[in-house]
Order: C-alpha cells, then structure tokens, then sequence
C-alpha cells in the first residue's frame, strides 16, 4: 500500500531531518542507560509494512503498518547546538534553536506528537528569560518516560530549551536539578551557531 504525502520546499527536509537527530539524541542515551537485558525485542516474524512516499523530497519509505508516521511541518526552526549530560537515571539536553513562534512551535510540534500525553504548559521565567515549562509522559519502546522542558526566549528569535528525561519515574531530585541548570545558564551576547 502507498500513500502519499503532500510536503512543500527544501525546509522540510531540514526539519524532517533535525526531527529525526533530535529524536535520536533524546531516546538514544535514555534506552542505553537502562541496560541491554530487554532493549532488543524479540522478531519472530517480520510486521507488514507500509510504504511512503514524501513526493517533493523525492524520498520512498518503509515502515510496520501498525506504526503512526507523522511528518513534521516546517515551521521555521533550526539547531544551532545539542549540550547532552546524563546521570544516574536522568538524561538532560541543553539545546539552542531559532524559533520565530515559540508558543506555535510548543503547540504544533511538542504537543501534537502521537508518543506524548498527560501534557502540562506553564508560563516559566528565570534569570531575566521567559517562556514555558512543560511537565509531560512520553511513550518510548512499550515504557513511559516523564520528561520536563523548560524552553525559554533568549534573545531576538533565539530559544534555549532544556530537557530532562527521567524515564518510568519521576523524581523531585531530577527536576530540581533541571532548574539549578536553567538558574545557572548564561549565554554571551556575541552568541553565533556552531556551524553554518
């Protein structure tokens, strides 16, 4: 079965690409931390699958049927850099984006993911920043992880977004940390992208 997606310009391949690392980033060290005694499942057979083709990114591809494949819409984000500690239990990712429309982008990009539930969006300020906190459950591999963000306006379309991934439990410990963090940040006023 074929299905086609409509997707317009070269941005979303930029997005659809950062989506992808983004994701990577965020799940790989939490299922590495939690050991290999059950990180592989077991194949007995191989699941039907779906095939997808993005038109205007002239890309085909396959996925398990039972799987939900969502593209992301560009909406004009971009990495600059990825900062990524983990502790015992905890994950944490320090990330600068430029975001045009931070509440837009917490709204059709954190909030409308199929994985994320129990969604809680607060208004958040720290060390003269604004922004939101974000207190929600995400399902990875058949396991809830709770994850808090705290993304805040640092500068003329500039957001700093911090992520603290604790996996099946949630710990007061973890998220005071994720605070201490964010009450520690300074950024430099000459602040320029790694790359590019």
């Amino acid at each position: 079965m074929k299905r086609i997606l409509p997707i317009g310009g070269h941005k979303n391949v930029l997005l659809f690409l950062h989506s992808g690392i983004l994701l990577a980033l965020t799940l790989l060290p939490l299922l590495l931390m939690r050991g290999t005694e059950h990180s592989s499942p077991a194949w007995g057979r191989e699941p039907p699958f779906t095939e997808y083709h993005f038109k205007r990114l002239g890309v085909r591809l396959s996925f398990p049927s039972a799987w939900r494949v969502n593209l992301q819409p560009y909406t004009g984000e971009e990495v600059y850099y990825t900062i990524m500690a983990a502790g015992e239990g905890a994950t944490m990712l320090v990330q600068g984006w430029k975001i045009k429309d931070l509440k837009g982008f917490i709204d059709t990009s954190l909030l409308s993911a199929p994985s994320i539930d129990a969604v809680s969006v607060l208004p958040y300020a720290s060390g003269g920043y604004s922004g939101y906190f974000l207190a929600y459950r995400q399902h990875v591999s058949e396991k809830k992880v709770f994850v808090r963000e705290i993304l805040l306006r640092t500068g003329e379309g500039r957001v700093t977004r911090f992520v603290l991934i604790m996996g099946e439990e949630l710990h007061e410990e973890e998220e005071r940390i994720l605070h201490r963090v964010v009450e520690s940040f300074r950024q430099a006023v000459s602040f320029r992208p790694l790359y590019g």
